[in-house]
């Protein structure tokens, strides 16, 4: 008989607690833990501490008080098979029943004759462990329940056998076990052991190793995010990021497909209107043509064009904060996105005074003219554009249209570079963000489960009335496994939870300064960097990257890498070496330039300042480096007074006529 994952999670967490009759394997050995939460609502277990008297502690259990033991009292711990370091003024509650005989502590110590299976803890630690780390029973007291690290599917079995399952499907009840990036004191550490461990695991780890290794490794055995396999036969609109199929939809293949069938294209085929090239012809091959394909490796050495921008990009984060329900929150296959509504004081396409858009907008220099609309937000992992030969960790991109049919310029997208802090330090903005689409990834999961236990439902009731020939009595079970009723009704309710979750309120603005954390950027002429590549995109990378953590990269790639809709199908599109970030580009003669402070400074300082753009002679106050920023690079860069000169010599845009 197989355990639902959901209820199967709940046992596994509450199953530490002694004679709780859970799934955890019994073992002599526990290691020492120091509890951080409020103990008047937590009883501490066998080795917990720290305790005031035995009130604190299971009932059963004793609290051995330090200053009754004196220096006896660590060896008397490791009498009751308590492991690990000792807080020096932590008092911890024992187990009477699992006191050791005399010696029997120094043999369950002794290291294996032979190397373990695989690691004794989930993820590698600093320093050798006694036995695969226990899981804290309440989740809630010591992590956020969006701090989602890694998701692998088992079968779980009854008896405690288990197997890796290869995807979503299959014939067997599929479990989720999540792996957390927990707080102190259960957070695991980025370094591996030095060393064997004191003793075997006391139970199947984690991830298991295919084989032994001769070292520690530096990098799980497992990939936490492992492609989806490829569709037999693939639809139309379907490709992804492989790079070894020559027959595949891999980049080096988009360009065989069909642009019409792309989702892109039915996408931005709303602003058709907007947009002046065809949104059904595919480009994603046409680069040495038309040398505008995106992304590309952005350089100072190569940007050799003219910036003619005048003002910094003057924001507004508008009325609906991410956490509107207005504001739809997507996991796609290749990028996690939110989308604006389309909704104006006037027509769509007569959006010319500023108050009249409602959602974020920017306003750009270069004769786009009025505050223009978001229509979404996309992310990508890792950074689809490259800076000075470096790779980001994610991409932050801003999408905006000019809604004007008269110019039919085409969409600006404004992009931010994400990089890690070098202090680990969480960005608090983006973590927002990231929260969103947790909910949005904890509710399919949610829906993914109420599809297994109908498909479950069904399935028993087919075997009790086709194979038995017998009726589900009025008083049977409420799932396939005998579940009481009342477990099916705290499902329900969690789940009713996790949808009410998604349409919690909070403002938040794209353009943050903790996100956008300059004014001055790279820019240039380009396309979609997804089929069929349009080339309606005008970019503007910002300088300088934002900055998370690699708990949120990691939480990130977990939404995006390892989804699984309703059905409990996996979603992403993403490959091993490439993610969802497509090869850079050639250049292949492109304009690309860079704005300065000698072109623009922000608003905010013109009046002090008194200038609109700093002095040649001021740059490094600014933040651009003498050294770099020459006179003869100045020079080069700026031949032409107006952007109307630099026509002259080079004709028009079809949305300057």
């Amino acid at each position: 008989m197989r355990i639902p994952s959901i209820l199967l999670l709940l046992l596994v967490s509450s199953s530490t607690r002694g004679g709780g009759g859970g799934v955890r394997v019994a073992s002599a050995l526990d290691p020492l833990v120091l509890i951080g939460v409020d103990l008047d609502d937590f009883e501490l277990d066998h080795c917990e501490g720290h305790c005031d008297s035995s009130d604190d502690c299971v009932k059963g259990l004793k609290c051995i008080q330090r200053d009754e033991k004196g220096d006896e009292y660590e060896p008397l711990l490791r009498r009751f098979g308590c492991t690990g370091s000792v807080h020096s003024k932590a008092d911890y509650c024992v187990d009477p029943d699992k006191k050791l005989k005399e010696g029997e502590y120094d043999l369950l110590t002794q290291p294996t004759l032979e190397p373990t299976l695989g690691p004794t803890t989930p993820f590698p630690t600093d320093r050798p462990t006694t036995r695969a780390e226990r899981r804290p029973r309440r989740w809630t007291d010591v992590m956020p329940s969006t701090v989602l690290m890694s998701v692998m599917e088992q079968d779980v079995e009854t008896d405690g056998s288990s197997s890796i399952s290869s995807g979503a499907g299959g014939s067997g009840a599929t479990m989720k076990l999540l792996a957390a990036a927990e707080a102190d004191p259960f957070r695991f550490t980025e370094m591996p052991s030095a060393s064997p461990s004191d003793a075997p695991s006391a139970s199947p780890t984690d991830y298991p190793t295919h084989t032994p290794t001769s070292a520690p490794t530096g990098m799980p055995t497992i990939d936490p995010f492992p492609p989806k396999d490829k569709p037999k036969d693939p639809s139309g609109d379907y490709f992804d990021y492989s790079i070894d199929d020559d027959d595949g939809r891999g980049p080096l293949q988009w360009g065989d497909l069909n642009g019409e069938k792309q989702a892109e294209a039915n996408y931005w085929d709303e602003f058709d209107n907007y947009i002046k090239p065809s949104l059904t012809t595919n480009m994603c091959d046409q680069n040495s043509k038309t040398g505008r394909q995106s992304p590309i490796d952005l350089r100072f050495d190569w940007a050799d064009a003219q910036c003619f921008e005048y003002h910094q990009i003057r924001s507004k984060p508008g009325e609906w904060g991410i956490t509107n329900p207005k504001v739809e929150k997507q996991i796609l296959p290749s990028k996690l996105r939110f989308t604006y509504p389309r909704k104006f004081d006037g027509d769509f396409g007569d959006a010319s005074e500023n108050d009249q858009v409602k959602g974020a907008s920017a306003d750009l220099p270069k004769q786009w003219g009025h505050q223009l609309p978001v229509l979404h937000v996309d992310v990508k992992i890792p950074s689809e554009h490259w800076m000075e030969g470096k790779q980001y960790a994610a991409e932050y991109q801003i999408n905006l249209i000019q809604n004007r049919e008269e110019k039919r310029r085409g969409a600006p997208v404004i992009s931010v570079l994400f990089d890690i802090h070098p202090e680990e330090e969480d960005h608090h903005r983006i973590g927002q963000m990231i929260d969103e689409f947790q909910k949005v990834y904890d509710a399919d999961l949610a829906e993914c489960e109420d599809f297994r236990r109908k498909q479950r439902r069904l399935g028993a009731w087919a075997d009790d009335t086709l194979g038995a020939g017998s009726k589900i009595a009025e008083e049977a079970r409420s799932t396939w496994l005998d579940e009481p009723v009342e477990e099916e009704t705290k499902f329900r309710e969690n789940l009713t939870n996790l949808r009410r979750r998604a349409q919690e309120f909070r403002r938040w603005n794209p353009f943050h300064e903790t996100i956008v954390r300059t004014i001055w950027f790279y820019g240039y002429e380009g396309s979609l960097t997804e089929p069929p590549c349009s080339e309606f995109v005008e970019w503007r990378i910002m300088l300088e990257p934002a900055l998370i953590s690699s708990r949120q990269l990691f939480q990130m790639k977990n939404i995006l890498f390892n989804h699984v809709d309703g059905k409990c199908q996996r979603t992403s599109v993403h490959s091993t070496e490439l993610g969802v970030a497509r090869p850079i580009q050639n250049y292949e003669g492109r304009d690309v330039y860079q704005c300065m402070c000698r072109d623009f400074i922000a608003d905010k300082d013109r009046d002090e300042y008194g200038e609109n753009r700093c002095l040649w002679t001021e740059r490094d106050q600014f933040g651009f480096n003498k050294d770099k920023y020459t006179q003869d690079w100045y020079r080069s860069h700026h031949k032409y007074e107006t952007i109307e000169d630099y026509w002259k010599d080079n004709g028009k845009p079809h949305w300057a006529s």
